[in-house]
C-alpha cells in the first residue's frame, strides 16, 4: 500500500484524518468529502493519504460499485495547501512524501478500473482539479469555477495538469495553464472539461439516486447523471468565444513569441481581454511560465495509454524543479 511506504517521511503533525475526509457507504456507491471547509478544502498530506488508502482498498473491494467525490461546504476543492506545503520546505524535505503521494494518486485516478464521479461545485482549482479531471464523470454547476493559478505563482502546472490541459483542442490548455483565467460551469461543459452540467439545486437529488443504485455498471451511473444534465449556454462575454484568436496567439513556439503576438493583437483591435492577458503574462513569473508552457506542449501528443509514462515525466520534472532553485521567481 502507498501509505505504508511513505509514513516515515511524513514528521509534521497532522489533524485527525477522519475530520479532513468523511467517507460515507451507500449500498455499492462510496462517498468520499474533502473536509477542510474553512480552508477551501485545500489539500493536504494526510487527506491525500486518507484518499490513497481509500481508493487503492476501494479498487480491489467487489462490494465497492463506483466513488463519488466531493467538498464540504461551498466548494469542491481550491488546490494544494501551499501554506503547508512550503513550511514542510522549510522544515525538511517531507514535502517530497506530499508530490510523490498526490501524483501516486493521480495516476491510480487517471487509471481507476471503477467509475469515478465528481461533484463540482464551488472552487475547482489546481491540484483539486486534479483529484477529478481524469475520472470518469465531471458534474459541473451554475457555481463552479475552474483555474490553474499556478504559473503566476512561479509553481509547475504539475498534477497531470500537463496531461489533460493540453488535450481540451486548439491552444486552449496553453491559455489556461499560463493566465490562471477562471472558467464558469458551463464553459467546463462546453470545453470538455466538465462531462455533464447539473443546476446545483439538483445535486441532493442526484447523490440521492446515484446511492440506489444497485451496481457499479457505468452505464448506469451515466443514465443517472445523464438524466439531470441540463446543459446551460454559455454568456455572450465568454473567452471561449475568442478561440480563434486564443489558438492563433498561444500555439506560437514561445513566451516571448506568445507575448510579441498579444501585443500586436492589441494594437490591431484594442480588445480588453487581449489587454488583461498582456498584463497577467508580464506580472507573473517569467520561470512558471517557461516550465508551463513547455509541459504543456509536449504533452499534447501523449496519449491515454501512456499515462503511466506521462504521469513519471510530470513527477520527474516537478522533483527536479523542486529540488533546485531554477530562479528567483520559482518554488
Amino acid at each position: 500500500m502507498v501509505v505504508a511506504n511513505l509514513d516515515q517521511a511524513a514528521t509534521q503533525p497532522q489533524l485527525p484524518v477522519e475530520s479532513e475526509l468523511l467517507i460515507e457507504e451507500k449500498g455499492v456507491a462510496r462517498f468520499a468529502t474533502l473536509n477542510r471547509p474553512r480552508v477551501l478544502n485545500c489539500i493536504n498530506l494526510s487527506m491525500l493519504q486518507a484518499l490513497a488508502e481509500s481508493y487503492e482498498r476501494w479498487e480491489g473491494d467487489d462490494s465497492v460499485g463506483f466513488i463519488v467525490l466531493k467538498g464540504a461546504g461551498r466548494v469542491f476543492c481550491a488546490g494544494g495547501d501551499l501554506k503547508m506545503f512550503y513550511g514542510l520546505g522549510k522544515l525538511d524535505e517531507s514535502w517530497k512524501v506530499m508530490v510523490y503521494v498526490k501524483y501516486w494518486l493521480d495516476y491510480h485516478i487517471a487509471t481507476f478500473k471503477k467509475p469515478l464521479v465528481a461533484l463540482w461545485h464551488g472552487l475547482v482549482m489546481g491540484g483539486g482539479a486534479g483529484l477529478s479531471v481524469t475520472g470518469t464523470f465531471r458534474v459541473a454547476t451554475e457555481k463552479t469555477i475552474f483555474a490553474m493559478p499556478e504559473a503566476a505563482l512561479g509553481l509547475h502546472t504539475d498534477c497531470g495538469a500537463s496531461y489533460w490541459l493540453s488535450h481540451l483542442g486548439g491552444s486552449l490548455g496553453e491559455f489556461l495553464s499560463l493566465t490562471g483565467h477562471r472558467l464558469d460551469g458551463a464553459e467546463m461543459y462546453a470545453c470538455g472539461l466538465a462531462t455533464h452540467f447539473v443546476p446545483l439545486q439538483s445535486l441532493p437529488d442526484l447523490e440521492k439516486r446515484l446511492a440506489e443504485l444497485p451496481s457499479g455498471d457505468e452505464e448506469a451511473v451515466r443514465a443517472v447523471i445523464d438524466s439531470f444534465h441540463s446543459p446551460a449556454p454559455i454568456s455572450a462575454t465568454s473567452i471561449l468565444h475568442k478561440r480563434e484568436a486564443m489558438d492563433r496567439i498561444f500555439s506560437k513556439d514561445s513566451i516571448e513569441d506568445i507575448v510579441q503576438a498579444l501585443e500586436v493583437e492589441l494594437e490591431e483591435t484594442q480588445e480588453q481581454w487581449v489587454k488583461e492577458t498582456l498584463k497577467i503574462l508580464k506580472r507573473s513569473s517569467p520561470t512558471g511560465l517557461r516550465v508551463t508552457f513547455t509541459s504543456v506542449c509536449i504533452f499534447t501528443t501523449i496519449k491515454l495509454y501512456q499515462t503511466k509514462k506521462t504521469f513519471q515525466s510530470l513527477y520527474t520534472s516537478t522533483m527536479i524543479g523542486a529540488s533546485n532553485s531554477v530562479d528567483s521567481d520559482a518554488f
